[in-house]
Formats: structure tokens, sequence, C-alpha cells
């Protein structure tokens, strides 16, 4: 399994990014967002790798 940490400025942030993963990605997987102070953190943990160019499309800063 690979597990990825995204944190987004706002909510719309992460509600675009899971929306990209779901509907144009159809990535499979576990998906948790929850809100960190005025930040939004989405953990994904799929069974494929992800490739750099399409983390870097899903806007955020990858914390891991």
């Amino acid at each position: 399994m690979n597990t990825y940490v995204i944190e987004f400025q706002d909510r719309a942030g992460l509600d675009r990014a899971i929306e990209h993963l779901w509907e144009h990605l159809k990535i499979s997987g576990e998906l948790n967002a929850q809100p960190v102070g005025n930040r939004w953190r989405l953990e994904v943990t799929t069974e494929k790798p992800l490739r750099s160019g399409t983390l870097e499309k899903l806007g955020g800063k990858l914390l891991g």
C-alpha cells in the first residue's frame, strides 16, 4: 500500500483534490480528510503508486 499526506489551505482545495482522485483518476483505496487548525489534511492510501505529476496536479503541500 502507498500512503500520501497532502495539506490544503482551504476546504475547496481539498474537495477539488478528492473529486479529481475519485472521478478522474478512479483511485481505489482509502481517503481520510480532517481539519488541522485552519487547514485541511488529506491522507490517501492506494494500492498503486501515484506519480509525482499527479500529486502536483492535486494542489496542496505534500507532507509524506
